[in-house]
């Protein structure tokens, strides 16, 4: 050890390890010891200051860590720790909860200081905090949940209605609403809707237009009265044959249309009808057919009209079907 001309002795850096490591007495000490992840100090050997060599130190699992085996404490021996033995592993939270209409997306762990979140399913929406942590207490938050989306009241439709009006005006996710068209309406689309997850209903709503009736095909007649055409539900209108035409000896049948319409004959002159349960001949009479259009346009059976010598070729094309 070299003295200097300002009368201090000096030691050199390798000098100073050595006393460090070897005090005076011949022992060394060890250090605070570096451990693995989750292994620390326990509270007791934390507040010392040296570690003399031979002395033991007491090992604890880190907050969030629990103890699955190997032993608790280390020795300082020449100045160095002997290895660690003690494992120490991640608390598991387990099971976050669940969530109706819902669930956790728990891919990253459920373990200490894992997070999950939560993700509602289509249709429902996030109520409350959207993730848990694991602590060392469990799981912080509360578990949230998922509602339906809601829908404002369904729109009207004019010359409609709905059958099905919801309460309070709201509809949920799925909830059906049903319309109907009014008396003398028909719809174009769809009649039954429903709440979507984007809060609106698809699909569209229909639409209700008014019935408008076909104007009837009678061959070798005209309209006597009533309106011209577009018909509307309830439109009334009389139609007659042509000068110098009878009505045809056979009755023909469309049962396209059979329901809600009527027709009214009047017998008049060289016509008969034939085929039927009662025969009559008349004379200087006319055919005149009355039509009702009701809401659905359907005519119950017609009658053509035709020139008296074409009566039995009429009578031969006629649909052979019974009176």
């Amino acid at each position: 050890m070299p003295c200097f001309g300002d009368s201090y002795w000096r030691l050199s850096p390798q000098l100073l390890l050595l006393f460090l490591l070897f005090p005076v007495g011949g022992k060394a000490q060890c250090a605070k010891p570096t451990l693995p992840p989750g292994v620390a100090l326990s509270d007791q050997s934390l507040s010392s200051d040296s570690f003399p060599d031979g002395s033991t130190a007491k090992l604890v699992c880190s907050v969030g860590y629990v103890r699955a085996g190997g032993s608790t404490s280390i020795t300082c021996e020449g100045g160095l720790w002997s290895t660690p033995k003690l494992i120490c592993e991640k608390k598991s939270c387990g099971s976050p909860g669940e969530i109706p209409h819902g669930k956790f997306n728990t891919s990253e762990g459920v373990d200490f200081g894992d997070t999950v979140y939560a993700v509602c399913n289509e249709g429902y929406e996030l109520v409350g905090p959207a993730y848990r942590q694991c602590f060392d207490f469990g799981w912080n938050n509360r578990v949230p949940e998922c509602e339906a989306v809601r829908c404002e009241g369904p729109p009207e439709i004019p010359n409609g209605r709905i059958l099905n009006p919801p309460e309070a005006g709201i509809t949920l996710y799925g909830d059906v609403i049903e319309y109907a068209c009014n008396k003398g309406y028909t719809p174009s689309g769809p009649l039954q809707v429903s709440c979507s997850a984007e809060k609106t209903y698809m699909p569209s709503p229909p639409n209700c237009a008014a019935v408008s009736c076909p104007v009837p095909n009678i061959p070798n007649s005209y309209r006597k009265e009533g309106p011209p055409p577009p018909y509307k539900p309830k439109n009334y209108v009389i139609y007659a044959c042509e000068m110098q035409k009878n009505c045809s000896t056979h009755k023909k049948y469309d049962y396209r249309y059979r329901y809600h319409y009527h027709y009214h004959y009047h017998y008049h002159h060289h016509y008969h009808r034939k085929g039927c349960s009662y025969r009559a001949t008349t004379s200087n009479w006319t055919l005149t057919l009355h039509i009702r259009y009701w809401d659905t346009c359907l005519i119950d059976s017609l009658c053509s009209c035709v020139l008296p010598d074409e009566e039995e070729e009429a009578g031969t094309k006629a649909a052979p079907r019974r009176c």
